[in-house]
């Protein structure tokens, strides 16, 4: 329902794809994504590039009075899901299901930034779930992180600090 040359800044004006919502966004913006799937629009090795400070909320119904579902994030086995791109970044994700990432060796979610995860669930990537690179940071709370094919840990590989809660691997 929603159309990439709106503002994207209401609920009544959203935009058609989070890269349109990403572009449209501030630095340190919240993004809310409707329940759905979201896939590669066959630029870059990702679904989702980020550089910039960002929190995206998912799993909202159509009018966004209601938060009951997850937003999917899908590389339909051909790419990855989310690169976070740059040391310093603080990203997070909450309600999401990441899949299909084709991951090769690294993760659904690859990260230098300090990520926050929650409520969220990661399966059936060609990667690990997330991959931290030694500048990267993660946390993640009351989610699952499960059926992954990593050459580098099916469910998180992390070279940098990782805390979690509630949460299974």
């Amino acid at each position: 329902r929603g159309n990439d040359k709106n503002t994207c800044a209401t609920p009544t004006r959203p935009c058609a794809t989070i890269q349109a919502a990403m572009g449209k966004a501030l630095d340190g913006a919240n993004i809310y994504v409707a329940s759905g799937a979201y896939k590669y629009n066959g630029q870059g090795y990702e679904v989702l590039l980020i550089q910039k400070d960002l929190e995206f909320s998912g799993g909202w119904n159509e009018s966004f009075t209601r938060q009951s579902s997850l937003s999917t994030i899908d590389g339909e086995n051909q790419v990855f899901d989310v690169n976070i791109d740059s040391a310093g970044l603080v990203v997070t994700f909450d309600h999401f299901l990441m899949t299909h990432s084709s991951g090769l060796a690294y993760g659904a979610i690859m990260n230098h930034g300090k990520l926050l995860v929650k409520s969220s669930v990661f399966q059936y990537n060609g990667g690990s779930g997330i991959y931290i690179y030694p500048d990267g940071e993660l946390t993640i709370i009351d989610s699952r992180i499960s059926n992954n094919k990593g050459t580098f840990g099916g469910g998180i590989y992390t070279e940098g600090k990782s805390t979690i809660i509630r949460s299974s691997v």
